[in-house]
Order: structure tokens, then sequence, then C-alpha cells
């Protein structure tokens, strides 16, 4: 088939020099690594989380009818374009989604 022949190739094994685990830390690869896991831990992790469940309390209840039984037709606007009856309806449509609800 071909005029192949097996040569045996001599193999020399030498010695890992041994590195200790401290000069390894810090080498500037080792930190330029860690910098960038770093920068990729996800959020959750680093920002206090929110309870969810705290928007179900009486007191939250209450003080969410509250500031909606001081609107008047008149109030002005805090930010944005919509007028009163405007906010009230995007209000009744998120909340009422979010409920179950078919407005």
């Amino acid at each position: 088939m071909g005029n192949f022949t097996q040569e045996t190739v001599p193999t020399e094994f030498s010695e890992a020099k041994g590195t200790s685990l401290a000069r390894e830390l810090f080498t500037s690869n080792s930190w330029m690594s860690g910098l960038a896991m770093l920068k990729y831990i996800p959020r959750s992790f680093r920002v206090k989380q929110v309870d969810g469940m705290a928007f179900f309390t009486e007191s939250k209840h209450d003080e969410f009818r509250n500031r909606l039984l001081r609107i008047t037709p008149d109030s002005p606007r805090q930010w944005g374009t919509m007028n009163v009856s405007q906010m009230l309806h995007h209000l009744n449509l998120a909340c009422g989604s979010a409920l179950g609800r078919l407005v």
C-alpha cells in the first residue's frame, strides 16, 4: 500500500516545575480573570431583593387606596403626558390584567 515504516520516537518527560498557589494568584492574568468574573456576577447576588409579597399586605393596600382617593380631576401631573382619567384607565388596565380581570 505504501512505503511507510514505523519509527520509534524517543519521548522524554521532564518533571513539571512546581509553582506555588500564592505565586499563581499574584500574576496579572489571574487578577484580570478574577475581575472579569466579578463583572459578570448576576445582579441578583449584589442587589438587595424586594419581597414581592410585601405588596399584598393590608397596609400597602390601604396606602395605594388612599393615594388613589386623593387624586382629583384637577390634580396636576407629576410627569408624563397623561391626564387623570387617562392615568386611572391605564392603572385599571395594568392592575386588572395582572389580577386576571378582563377590562
